[in-house]
């Protein structure tokens, strides 16, 4: 199993949907954003993983 696999394990056992992508381009990422998918927080915030394309894990980053 991946890195990215066993994200969005997680994910799903926690009830948590990741954000749709605005980058269909880019299927390696796993987006969460306050009020999508089961995620609190601030609007306009928002938590990206992105993943090499084996699915390995790359880096975390927060926006606003």
């Amino acid at each position: 199993m991946t890195d990215r696999e066993k994200l969005l394990a997680l994910l799903t056992e926690f009830g948590v949907s990741p954000s749709p992508s605005e980058h269909p381009e880019d299927e390696h990422g796993v987006t969460l954003e306050a009020y999508v998918g089961g995620v609190a927080g601030y609007s306009g915030f928002l938590c990206t993983f992105e993943f090499t394309a084996d699915g390995e894990f790359k880096n975390v980053g927060v926006w606003e």
